[in-house]
């Protein structure tokens, strides 16, 4: 009954020491996706960043060509000589 016990006890300590490992690495591995994943989202923010700068600087030179030309028509129509 003493060997069985010690051999019980022994797999029971086995399996606890493996399961404690498994876990180790998979905290591990855990913890470089989370790096990964982290940088991967700082790079997909920063282009997105970069896309929306690029967007309202075009809408900025749009803006001031539309109203370079709104202001010369106005310009234009106030000059004109009532007729």
């Amino acid at each position: 009954m003493d060997v069985e016990h010690a051999s019980a006890s022994e797999a029971i300590d086995a399996f606890i020491n493996k399961r404690a490992r498994d876990g180790e690495a998979a905290n591990a591995e855990e913890g470089l996706w989370a790096a990964s994943d982290r940088k991967h989202r700082a790079e997909q923010q920063r282009g997105l960043r970069e896309a929306w700068a690029c967007y309202h600087a075009h809408m900025s030179k749009l803006h001031a060509s539309l109203s370079a030309e709104h202001r010369t028509k106005s310009e234009a129509l106030c000059d004109e000589p009532d007729g």
